[in-house]
This record gives structure tokens, sequence and C-alpha cells, in this order.
């Protein structure tokens, strides 16, 4: 259940990050909505994975990453917190929030770019997250770490990579 409700909750604040960047026609609307993507990860990648996606939850479930079991309740938390968080930037600021295309851009371009980009980002999770980490403690901090995806397993290292 703590996964589930990880989810829940990861989704709830990247879809009110975005309907809020979003409503207000922010130039550095990316960079919020990256921002929070980045803490929401940060947040419930030791909990639940932080898939926050139905493609990422999919493209883990088709790798073997994830059972069976947990594909439906991961999608409805997932499906749960983005309705959430859209009805709480709702709320916020009395205003919706459509997420489209731009105007000249015809409904094949608009998909094709969706799926590349949710692609990606599937890639991304399964080549770093879902592939094991290597933790580099840095000399002379008070605990520092760098973490990335290596592919090979999780592993830890004190001191700087050779």
């Amino acid at each position: 259940m703590p996964r589930y409700l990880t989810e829940f909750v990861g989704t709830l604040f990247f879809v009110l990050t975005i309907g809020l960047v979003v409503i207000s026609a922010n130039p550095m609307a990316p960079l919020a909505i990256g921002a929070a993507l980045m803490v929401v990860v940060y947040m419930g990648a030791p909990v639940s994975g932080a898939h926050v996606n139905p493609a990422v939850t999919l493209a883990l479930f088709l790798r073997g990453k994830m059972p069976r079991a947990d594909l439906l309740p991961y999608w409805g938390a997932q499906l749960l917190g983005g309705l959430s968080g859209a009805y709480l930037a709702r709320m916020f600021t009395d205003q919706t929030f459509t997420i489209a295309p731009a105007a000249t851009a015809s409904p094949g371009v608009a998909v094709l770019v969706e799926a590349l980009y949710t692609a990606l980002l599937a890639l991304v999770v399964l080549n770093t997250a879902a592939s094991g980490l290597v933790a580099y403690d840095l000399p002379d901090t008070a605990g520092a770490r760098v973490l990335w995806g290596t592919g090979r397993g999780d592993q830890h290292r004190d001191g700087l990579a050779p």
C-alpha cells in the first residue's frame, strides 16, 4: 500500500505543478515542471520507484521489473493522483488548463512527438533507475553522494571514481 500511495502523491504533485505553471503562462514552465519531477522522483524512488507515469509503469512491467499484480494498482494510483492534481490546480486558481500542441501542429505530428518523448522517458528510466546504481561518497563532505545508473546492479564505493 505505501507504494501505491507514493505513486498517488507523486503524480498529484507533478500534475498540480504542471497545471499551476501552464495556467500562469510562465515562460519558465519547463524548468518548474522538470524540477517538480526531480523532487517527486527523489521522494518516491526508494518506496515505489516513482514511475509517476502509466507509460513508465508499462515499460517496467514489460521489461520484467515489476509484477503483474502491481500493474493495475499503480495505474489506478497514477490516474487518481493526476485527477486530484488537476482538480487542486482548478481549485487554487479557479481556472482550468489544457495541455495541447501548437495550433499549427497536425494531429499526426502531435501523436508522433508524444510517442517519441514518452519512449525517451521510458528508456531513461529503464536504463538508469531500473538497472542499478553506483554510489560514490565524496571525500571531505558532509555525506555528499553521487549516484548514477550503470546497468550492472547496485554498488557502493568510497572516494572518487578512478
